[in-house]
């Protein structure tokens, strides 16, 4: 049974092979330049003009990292100042 799974593992760590499989690790070498350059365009552009907010703001945990609970924190965080009448965005 094929698992697309498998195949994509397989053909990132270059055990699936043949042209199909070249192919694909192209297009994905390809996919991965446009990404990182994308990444180093909005990187740029928030390097070239930073902006101070007239507010307070909460900073909440890693964004890359997931599974570790800063959403519920969050809503508690937002609920709790909500209460005490501040404004949330």
């Amino acid at each position: 049974m094929f698992s697309p799974k498998v195949y994509l593992y397989n053909l990132v760590t270059g055990r699936a092979r043949g042209p199909i499989a070249a192919l694909f690790r192209w297009l994905l070498y390809i996919l991965s330049l446009v990404y990182g350059l994308a990444v180093a365009v909005i990187s740029a552009f928030y390097m070239i003009r930073p902006r101070r907010l007239r507010c307070k703001v909460i900073s909440v945990g890693n964004i890359t990292l997931g599974g570790t609970g800063k959403t519920v924190l969050v809503q508690c965080l937002a609920e709790k100042l909500n209460r005490k009448g501040r404004r949330i965005a």
